[in-house]
């Protein structure tokens, strides 16, 4: 059922397409299920960030995750129509790897987007990647000795992430973003081969309604940062 936004926040639209395959896929299959759909659709921009000038900056409305060992492709707004419309081919080719499809499941919801007059508590299901290299050498010099400033790092890092987002859909917060940031030591994630970046996992309070399994922070296209609505 789906739930209705507050005053301030608004109702867009998602798509899952849930891809079970004839083996069980790894996180880092994420970036090859973002090369099969960028191969069957090369000019929408949407399923992959490349337009003719190249890369196309600015969050994505289409993001390809591995959760529970299936693909999951989440789309919004427009990412969300054109997976309406969207057929994977009948066998991937997932890096060295060709896999049959055996099965597709698409789940079309309106979910509410923007300020709360609540706070909810969220996890990280995937990998949080909050820091650029600015933000990185803060975090760093802070994390051991003076670890309250290295969570206002982080909390000022996350309600970045939520003002971007709102910007890329198009919505205009209308007051401040409040934030609390539990995360677990940072881990390292591989992006691709000799590309590790510092990935958190954890818990965040906000009151701010963020799309189920929707993605935040870097290469969330890719299926880093994805989060969880708990409480």
């Amino acid at each position: 059922m789906a739930i209705a936004p507050t005053v301030e926040a608004k109702s867009i639209e998602q798509t899952f397409v849930t891809i079970t395959c004839s083996e069980r896929l790894e996180p880092q299959d994420a970036r090859y299920l973002r090369g099969v759909f960028a191969w069957l659709y090369p000019n929408r921009p949407e399923f992959h960030g490349h337009g003719p000038r190249g890369l196309v900056y600015g969050h994505p409305r289409i993001q390809y995750k591995v959760l529970n060992g299936q693909g999951l492709v989440v789309g919004v707004q427009e990412g969300a129509f054109l997976l309406q419309l969207a057929q994977p081919p009948a066998r991937l080719r997932l890096g060295t790897r060709w896999l049959d499809v055996i099965s597709m499941d698409r789940i079309i919801r309106s979910v509410p987007f923007g300020l709360a007059d609540a706070s909810f508590e969220y996890k990280f299901v995937t990998p949080w990647v909050a820091l650029n290299e600015e933000n990185h050498s803060r975090f760093e010099s802070t994390r051991f000795q003076r670890k309250e400033e290295a969570r206002t790092v982080l909390r000022k890092v996350l309600i970045g992430n939520l003002l971007s987002l709102s910007k890329a859909l198009g919505y205009a917060v209308p007051g401040p973003i409040s934030a609390e940031v539990k995360v677990d030591e940072p881990m390292e994630v591989i992006l691709k081969p000799g590309v590790v970046l510092l990935g958190f996992l954890g818990r965040f309070r906000t009151n701010f309604w963020i799309p189920p399994l929707w993605g935040i922070g870097k290469q969330s296209a890719r299926g880093f940062g994805a989060v969880e609505r708990i409480a």
